[in-house]
């Protein structure tokens, strides 16, 4: 009987810890250059051979800071493994990318997060 308690006492354990405090994460946003991502992107989706509803999704997921900080480190991230010997995050020209590809991409985040 003895080996039963013991084994049901360890069974009954709580494995998972308490809770732990939470780190806030600031995010610092350039607004200026936000604002020229979103309006030279608005001007490539209305440029862009989409259907008007994935138009629409585009621009309206454009308003928010963090699905447009998203795209961007996304596509930094790939310009990296592109090229990362010659890779400089701070050069890129938000106005003069490939729009194309930026799209596909922003077209991707879209169906993966819903």
């Amino acid at each position: 009987m003895t080996p039963f308690l013991l084994a049901l006492a360890v069974c009954l354990q709580d494995p998972v810890p308490g809770p732990t405090p939470t780190v806030d994460v600031v995010i610092v946003v350039n607004d200026d250059d936000n604002k020229a991502f979103v309006k030279a992107a608005r001007k490539a989706v209305d440029r862009s051979d989409l259907r008007r509803l994935q138009k629409f999704i585009i621009k309206r997921r454009l308003n928010s800071p963090r699905f447009v900080e998203l795209v961007k480190s996304e596509y930094v991230a790939e310009q990296y493994w592109q090229d990362p010997d010659n890779f400089n995050a701070s050069a890129i020209d938000w106005n003069n990318v490939d729009w194309a590809k930026l799209i596909d991409l922003i077209l991707t985040l879209i169906k993966i997060f819903g």
